[in-house]
């Protein structure tokens, strides 16, 4: 197979990354969790703008295999704002995951110059880890041709 572009294999390798998660799960293709799964992206958030942002583990209660998201909202007064919908959207679609916020902080995007900026923290969940959130950020499709950095510098 010829992929014709970074852009194929991002989405190739996103969708594999689907599947070993679905696998490791140990879920049939047709189970809610793996529609939960490709539901929900391992990144959401704006390609432009300066907003909150929370990091979240996913744990299998049966297998304890984790998966990581982060999730982003430049409507969000509060990371609560964020992670609160995200947790009760997961908890009713997938009961038998544990879903925990590990921290935040906030994200500066910039479509045109393609650029991710991670920083500050979470008053309410303390801070993220930053490094991990710009590895997912840069996994994502999406972003796969943005600059991703991160900092602890900042609220």
């Amino acid at each position: 197979m010829q992929l014709r572009c970074s852009e194929d294999r991002a989405r190739i390798k996103y969708y594999f990354c689907l599947a070993l998660h679905a696998f490791s799960l140990g879920i049939m293709p047709s189970s809610s969790v793996s529609e939960l799964i490709e539901g929900s992206p391992f990144v959401e958030m704006p390609l432009n703008g300066v907003f909150k942002y929370v990091l979240a583990e996913i744990v299998c209660k049966k297998s304890g295999s984790a998966e990581y998201f982060v999730r982003g909202d430049a409507r969000a007064s509060y990371h609560a704002d964020i992670f609160e919908p995200f947790e009760s959207d997961l908890a009713s679609r997938a009961p038998h995951v544990n879903v925990r916020v590990l921290g935040g902080g906030r994200i500066r995007t910039n479509a045109q110059e393609k650029t991710v900026q991670v920083y500050g923290y979470s008053v309410a969940y303390g801070r993220g880890n930053h490094e991990k959130a710009c590895d997912l950020i840069r996994a994502a499709p999406a972003f796969e041709a943005f600059e991703v950095t991160w900092s602890n510098d900042g609220y």
